[in-house]
């Protein structure tokens, strides 16, 4: 018995092993519209630690492929290809960068979810671009290309979609620097402001977002970019907001559902509107839209429910300016 308990404890070990060999990371929940992130926490000593919700990987390379990194604090001093924890000796005020090579290309970045109650139609970025080494090379335009994601399951996922963002990017400051040594980021000559902006979405909640930085491993010795002070801001699909369905405004019952046919029941003022009807499943994926009058789209949800397996569901109904919003839990 005691053999048995010993055997299932490694097993269970080397299964906590493999997951930690490969990318994996909690999201970050967002349970309010801003989030900050100064990467101070990540602290001046060895061990250091990813901030919650970021990762690193490796994702070229002669290394493992996919491979977890480790953090490693410098300030601009080290120029071995890995993440960093960047900083002037035993400074609290930290950032979060990489240098590429031969052995390892650097992916960075963080995940997501939609933590709050409303449907998100924008979302902006800002940061500082901090460069804490420079390169060898005076021809090699190195930039960290920055990517967001709304079907990933991490960053280094290759078969979700990803879309560029270059305002977000991570560019060479000092392209006509060869010496290959530590700089100060915090420098005003050594750092930039960046944002960037997506909008038009429709980010359901509890529906994710991923971003990332990949670095490339760039002609002679990279320099080191890193990304400090950042923040992200959320707003709702609409100026007028979302309606809060625990006030009444939209409801469907019954719910839970079951095999049985559900009702749509929205503010009296839609009237006989023309609306739009959205389902997304709990990973962000759209799963149907249909577009008429309320018993339309009434008619084209028990339709469309009839076939999907059971579980939570996102039902967003769109009129006019007005976006209402539910869950549907289907038994």
């Amino acid at each position: 018995m005691i053999k048995h308990l010993q055997k299932t404890a490694a097993l269970a070990l080397l299964g906590f092993a493999l997951l930690a060999g490969n990318e994996a990371s909690a999201q970050i929940n967002l349970t309010s519209l801003t989030y900050t992130q100064n990467f101070d926490g990540m602290g001046t000593t060895t061990p250091t630690t990813f901030p919650n919700g970021w990762t690193a990987v490796r994702y070229a390379g002669t290394g493992e492929l996919g491979a977890v990194l480790t953090p490693v604090i410098t300030d601009g001093s080290a120029n071995s290809g890995a993440i960093y924890n960047v900083g002037t000796t035993d400074a609290t005020d930290r950032a979060f960068g990489s240098i590429s090579s031969n052995s390892t290309s650097v992916r960075f970045g963080a995940g997501f979810t939609n933590g709050t109650t409303s449907t998100i139609g924008t979302v902006q970025f800002a940061a500082t671009m901090e460069q804490w080494r420079s390169g060898s090379s005076a021809t090699a335009d190195e930039i960290s290309a920055f990517e967001y994601s709304f079907n990933a399951t991490g960053i280094n996922d290759a078969n979700a979609t990803w879309t560029a963002l270059t305002s977000m990017d991570l560019v060479e400051k000092l392209k006509t620097v060869t010496d290959n040594t530590a700089v100060n980021g915090n420098d005003a000559a050594n750092k930039t402001s960046i944002s960037g902006t997506i909008s038009g979405i429709t980010l359901a909640p509890g529906s994710n977002l991923w971003i990332r930085w990949s670095d490339p491993n760039d002609g002679g010795s990279d320099g080191l970019y890193a990304i400090d002070d950042f923040t992200l801001t959320l707003t709702a699909a609409t100026t007028t907001g979302i309606a809060d369905a625990t006030k009444g405004m939209f409801s469907i019952y019954p719910n839970p559902m079951q095999s049985q046919n559900v009702r749509l029941s929205l503010p009296g003022h839609i009237g006989s509107q023309k609306v739009s009807l959205t389902v997304w499943s709990v990973e962000g994926k759209e799963l149907f839209k249909a577009t008429g009058s309320q018993a339309q789209v009434q008619e084209s949800l028990n339709s469309k429910m009839a076939s999907l397996s059971k579980g939570m569901f996102f039902v967003n109904v769109t009129a006019g300016k007005e976006v209402y919003q539910t869950k549907l839990l289907k038994n």
